[in-house]
């Protein structure tokens, strides 16, 4: 569902906006030990031309600015009138 909705590449034209509301280092006892420990964790929400809340998504963002892990946005929600109407819990 969310990759079908092109969210990112909406972003990517300008027709979505992003906001990181969430952005931390991430715990050394995190499962990838294959991460480095300057590794961010990241929530992205992206939001409509009026600030409404339209997706969230995880990502692990390495030192040199490229998403680590899979390489891949981790969808957690998606909304509907502000209400969040599919999601997944890690």
């Amino acid at each position: 569902m969310f990759d079908e909705r092109g969210y990112e590449q909406l972003a990517d034209q300008g027709v979505l906006d992003t906001v990181v509301p969430y952005d931390r280092h991430r715990e050394p006892r995190e499962a990838n030990p294959k991460l480095p420990l300057t590794t961010r964790s990241q929530i992205i929400e992206f939001r409509d031309t009026e600030g409404r809340k339209i997706a969230r998504a995880h990502q692990h963002m390495l030192p040199s600015g490229e998403r680590g892990a899979s390489g891949l946005l981790d969808p957690k929600a998606i909304y509907d009138y502000g209400l969040s109407v599919a999601y997944r819990v890690p």
